[in-house]
Formats: C-alpha cells, structure tokens, sequence
C-alpha cells in the first residue's frame, strides 16, 4: 500500500514524537498549537486503516516540523471518504 498515491512517508524526525492520549504527559510543557492530518485521497471499506494511519503520519510530520517534542491526539475520525487526525502539539523538557 506505500505505493498508493497521496501517501505521505514519515520524516526522520517525526520518529521521535512521544504520541500519547493521557494529557498528564505533557503537563508542564509549552504548547504549540494543533495540528490536523487529513488523507482523503485514500477511503472505502478496504483502505480505511490505509487512510488512517496515512492522516496519523502527516500530523506527526507537522508536530515535528514545529519542533514539538509530544503530540497530544484529540481526535480521530475515520469512513469512506477518508481520515483525519487532530492533535495537539507539546514542547517538553528532556
């Protein structure tokens, strides 16, 4: 499925974003703003997980562009259209 056009490849850096969903985490640290992911190039029955986790990596991609060091998730929607992936981005100490 890497092959699917639309798809975005993970950056070196955004493999050091800690993700979590437990705001506890990142208590303390200076928020950055919220960044959304969105894949709608991908969807239907099939593909849905594809769409998923395409939107998950684009807003890894935009947490570590702004130099975020932890990624909140919010919200997740996915269906046939598509996916989408909304988060809020955390600058922590290490």
């Amino acid at each position: 499925m890497a092959a699917l056009t639309g798809c975005q490849t993970a950056t070196p850096e955004s493999a050091n974003i800690v993700t979590t969903g437990n705001p506890e985490l990142v208590r303390g640290c200076k928020f950055l703003g919220q960044e959304t992911g969105k894949q709608y190039l991908i969807g239907g029955v099939v593909l849905m997980g594809a769409a998923q986790e395409d939107a998950n990596r684009r807003l890894k991609n935009a947490a570590a562009a702004k130099g975020a060091t932890h990624l909140l998730t919010t919200n997740q929607q996915m269906g046939m259209g598509g996916a989408s992936a909304t988060g809020d981005l955390y600058r922590c100490p290490s």
